[in-house]
């Protein structure tokens, strides 16, 4: 089944092991935005206009429904809501009786008709003009179905929400979906986005819109993680509210025009707390956020609240500790997140 990154709310806190800021804290990206996209109806799937993987632009059509009984109500409604032929009837009719008032108003004055005569005409002016005012309320509504109708149709195609990439196509031509379940769900990767664990003693420092360091790092020689490219300059978008285990989430936007995948490991450093200007050198990640050895790469997250956890320390290369630094093994080694049981990697 294809694994698909995802996503929690702002509270959402990736809390992996600090290290001095002089070094810059080791992390992975996520997507900026995730969206999995839905009909409003059920129906079936008509046309899947796009593929995985495919990067596509805001407002393209992507996923269309079987639409064909509702184009055909479409098209009538529009001949009726462009056509005044019943509204101009009834008023014709109205013109009519009223001429036929005048006359028998004539009549009567001469002595030609009853009284009966010249009421039955009145009267007939009266439900005249009631029928041209119905005619016209008839009109209306058929302009508003007409309305609804071209809404109802426009829901029966999936548009992209902004420039992203196709992720995930979860349904095919011929199926059938359900009201508001998945049908297909993009990633924007343009801009990255980087939930930053920051001391709470140095997290006061850091504002919104200041700068940023981000390293990306690869594989490099011998398999070993190296970086890759010079650092890029992102920005501070977002700072938690809520501390967790003595540290507050700083959210970093980097830009991607490269179209880098999310999940990479990168090292982040503020420029606020270092006074390093970004294009310097940073240290490799520590071996916290390397990927997994059994391939699932990803977004990693505490499986409980952090509360009670241990504060992460300055450094990650000190002796192991009860009360500080990432949880370390039997040979003193530091257990990567995704063997820890603290931790899930948010993958379906």
């Amino acid at each position: 089944m294809k694994r698909l990154l995802a996503i929690l709310a702002p509270a959402w806190v990736c809390v992996l092991p600090a290290v001095g800021l002089s070094q810059g804290i080791d992390q992975l990206t996520r997507p900026s935005a995730i969206y999995q996209l839905s009909f409003v109806r059920p129906g079936l799937i008509g046309e899947v206009r796009v593929k995985e993987g495919e990067p596509v632009k805001k407002d393209q059509v992507l996923v269309r429904q079987d639409d064909r009984a509702e184009q055909a109500q479409l098209a009538n409604l529009k001949l009726q809501a462009e056509s005044m032929v019943r509204v101009d009837y009834a008023q014709e009719k109205l013109k009519y009786s009223q001429l036929n008032l005048a006359r028998a108003e004539k009549a009567y004055k001469a002595g030609g008709i009853t009284d009966m005569e010249l009421d039955e005409a009145r009267q007939d002016v009266l439900l005249q003009k009631a029928s041209f005012e119905v005619a016209k309320l008839d009109h209306k509504e058929v302009e508003a179905n007409y309305e609804q109708m071209k809404v109802r149709v426009d829901q029966m195609e999936i548009r992209s929400p902004a420039d992203a990439v196709v992720e995930q196509i979860v349904l095919k031509q011929g199926e059938g979906a359900d009201a508001l379940g998945k049908v297909i769900i993009l990633l924007k990767n343009d801009p990255l986005w980087v939930d930053v664990p920051v001391n709470l003693s140095q997290a006061g420092k850091l504002k919104l819109g200041q700068t940023a360091r981000v390293q990306f790092f690869g594989p490099g020689e011998n398999g070993a993680m190296a970086p890759s490219g010079p650092p890029v300059e992102g920005k501070i978008v977002f700072t938690a509210s809520l501390a967790q285990a003595k540290q507050l989430t700083v959210r970093v936007e980097a830009p991607n025009p490269a179209g880098r995948p999310a999940g990479e490991p990168v090292q982040v450093s503020f420029d606020a707390l270092t006074g390093v200007k970004a294009g310097a050198g940073v240290k490799a990640p520590s071996p916290a956020t390397a990927p997994a050895g059994n391939g699932k790469q990803g977004l990693l997250s505490r499986a409980s609240t952090p509360q009670g956890l241990p504060a992460t320390g300055d450094s990650a290369d000190g002796p192991p500790r009860d009360d500080h630094g990432p949880r370390r093994g039997e040979d003193g080694a530091p257990v990567p997140p995704w063997a820890d049981g603290r931790w899930v990697a948010l993958l379906e």
